[in-house]
């Protein structure tokens, strides 16, 4: 079967010529695709579940008066790394270097308030970590 478009013949391909959707490498993308969003559909919905037993376990916490457990992570002043430290407030990679500098220099911090001996540590910063920040005895 052949046409005439304008002055030149269009011969259509013939039924035995390859089909590129129809080859190996298309059905195996098509299986892997198939497959990721199958585990994508069903990673979204465990973690939608998990949210939700969450949001329900908070929820009776609440209802019966509990206090709801607390997301602050307390720092011991006296053993922790400037690493540790940089996670404080307020507190960058340089102020935490210079509070484990002067842990060494001039001994532990007996109180929370001597932490305002390290340059740069002032009132407004003092108060930013006062919640994290703990100092457990000798």
């Amino acid at each position: 079967m052949t046409r005439s478009v304008g002055s030149k013949r269009f011969v259509p391909p013939k039924s035995t010529d390859a089909d590129w959707t129809r080859t190996p490498a298309a059905l195996f993308a098509s299986i892997v695709l198939g497959c990721a969003s199958i585990g994508g559909l069903a990673w979204s919905m465990t973690r939608t579940i998990e949210r939700d037993a969450l949001v329900m376990t908070q929820i009776e916490t609440i209802e019966a008066g509990e206090p709801l457990p607390s997301a602050i992570v307390q720092i011991e002043i006296n053993s922790a790394n400037a690493a540790q430290l940089d996670l404080l407030p307020a507190i960058g990679p340089k102020l935490a270097l210079r509070i484990v500098e002067d842990r060494v220099a001039n001994g532990r911090f007996e109180t929370f308030n001597d932490l305002d001996r390290v340059h740069g540590i002032g009132p407004k910063t003092l108060e930013k970590i006062r919640p994290r920040v703990v100092i457990a005895d000798k």
